[in-house]
C-alpha cells in the first residue's frame, strides 16, 4: 500500500537554526551599530557563537527553556524570556535581532514595540517572503516555510510595511536571498539563462526573504 501524506508528516516544526546563515550575519554586519547586542528568539544560540566569536557583547533570549539549556551548554549568555515582556530597561542594548521570529508569534507587534523600547540604535529583523506565492506556484515552486506548522504569521513587504508605519517607526525594508527559477530548466537552457542571471541582465523575480531595518530617532 502506498504512504498516504496527511498534515502530521507534511507539516514541521520550524527547528532552530543549528548554524549561522551566512546571508544573515552579513546582513547584520553591514547595518548593526555599537557592540552590544540582544538577540531575542536566541534558539539553541548558533547566532550567539558566531557574534561571540566576531567580538560583539552578545545576550540572547528565547521562550523555550530546551534551547536556552543547549544554548548555555555552548557558553552563551541566554535567559528564557518572554520576547513581549522583556526584563529590560529601555535602550539597553546597541542593536537588537529579531531573525526569523515574528512569523512564530500570536503577539507580534508587543515583540516589535519591545525590541524597539530595548534597542538604542536599531533593530534588524527577517521574516519569510509571502508576496509571491501566486507567480512561485505557476512556476512550479513551493516555500518550504509553508511546510511549517508553527508559522502564525505570514508577511509580504505590504503587510510589513503598512505595520511598521502604524506603529510610528523609522523602516527600511528589502527583499534578499532570489529564488532562481531558471534552475528548473532543461541543461541547455539553463546555462545561458543563468549566465544572463549572473551578469545582472535578467533580474530575478521572486525572493524568499524580507529583511527589515528599523532605526531608533537619532542614531546614524
Amino acid at each position: 500500500m502506498r504512504d498516504v501524506l496527511t498534515r502530521k508528516n507534511v507539516y514541521v516544526e520550524g527547528l532552530p537554526a543549528e548554524a549561522e546563515f551566512k546571508d544573515f550575519i552579513d546582513f547584520f554586519l553591514k547595518e548593526h551599530l555599537g557592540r552590544k547586542i540582544l538577540d531575542i528568539g536566541c534558539g539553541t544560540g548558533s547566532y550567539g557563537l558566531a557574534l561571540q566569536k566576531l567580538g560583539f557583547d552578545y545576550r540572547g533570549i528565547d521562550a523555550r527553556r530546551d534551547y536556552v539549556a543547549q544554548a548555555l551548554q555552548r557558553g552563551l549568555k541566554v535567559e528564557v524570556m518572554d520576547a513581549a515582556k522583556l526584563d529590560y530597561a529601555d535602550h539597553s542594548f546597541d542593536t537588537v535581532i529579531l531573525f526569523e521570529v515574528l512569523e512564530h508569534t500570536c503577539d507580534f507587534v508587543s515583540v516589535l514595540r519591545e525590541a524597539v523600547r530595548v534597542a538604542r540604535e536599531r533593530v534588524l529583523l527577517t521574516v519569510p517572503n509571502n508576496s509571491e506565492l501566486d507567480g512561485l506556484r505557476q512556476a512550479g515552486l513551493t516555500y518550504w516555510h509553508i511546510h511549517t506548522s508553527d508559522h502564525v504569521n505570514f508577511f509580504t513587504a505590504a503587510s510589513l510595511s503598512r505595520i511598521l508605519e502604524s506603529l510610528g517607526l523609522d523602516f527600511r525594508l528589502s527583499l534578499s536571498e532570489p529564488i532562481h527559477v531558471h534552475r528548473l530548466l532543461p541543461a541547455m537552457a539553463r546555462k545561458p539563462i543563468g549566465l544572463l542571471t549572473r551578469l545582472k541582465i535578467l533580474r530575478p523575480r521572486f525572493f524568499y526573504r524580507i529583511c527589515g531595518v528599523i532605526t531608533k530617532p537619532g542614531s546614524g
